[in-house]
């Protein structure tokens, strides 16, 4: 597997101090913030777009700026999944989505959960591979934003078929995830 070639990094907090890092890093106050804004549906929509977009653009502004680093990948993975997980609870707590649905919002994250200690492992030794998304988690990714969106605005019956695109592509990803790293150990021994 041609893509997954290790790469030799350590994770330069520094390499986060430019445009694309500041995008990525603004979502950890945003995620302090969403739940003292929860209950107001226009001020948490804008929270959360603020969060989507900053999602959205630090990745190619990274390119553009030739900024790209094995930290501001990991960073940005790591950031969504805080504001996500953060927001999610919030919007739990003023009653905008039953509890379980973060079961579903998560799925993905749950599995990738058990891959915890193989990666601070793989990072601790100082080699991980690219970091390629799999298309299935793009498109769970945006499951996920349109739900919350709807759930914010009070929609729960137009989330919920979206809350169930992201349980189950959520867990498609997670086990596609599962399956390259595998795939890469077997390669890599």
């Amino acid at each position: 597997m041609g893509d997954a070639q290790q790469t030799r990094l350590v994770l330069q907090p520094s390499e986060l101090f430019n445009l694309a890092g500041a995008l990525t890093l603004v979502r950890l106050p945003l995620a302090v913030l969403f739940p003292l804004i929860a209950h107001d549906t226009l001020t948490a929509l804008m929270v959360y777009l603020a969060a989507v977009v900053s999602d959205a653009l630090d990745g190619p502004v990274a390119r553009h700026t030739g900024t790209v680093s094995q930290i501001g990948a990991f960073a940005d993975g790591w950031l969504d999944k805080i504001f996500h997980i953060q927001a999610a609870w919030a919007l739990y707590n003023v009653d905008l989505i039953p509890a379980w649905w973060m079961w579903l919002w998560f799925s993905r994250e749950v599995v990738q959960g058990a891959l915890v200690p193989w990666y601070v492992r793989r990072y601790m030794r100082g080699s991980v591979p690219p970091n390629k998304p799999l298309a299935i988690g793009r498109v769970t990714a945006v499951a996920l934003a349109g739900a919350f969106v709807l759930s914010i605005l009070g929609l729960p019956s137009l989330a919920f078929p979206l809350t169930l695109v992201c349980g189950i592509g959520g867990l498609l990803s997670a086990f596609g995830y599962l399956r390259r790293e595998l795939e890469d150990l077997s390669i890599h021994r």
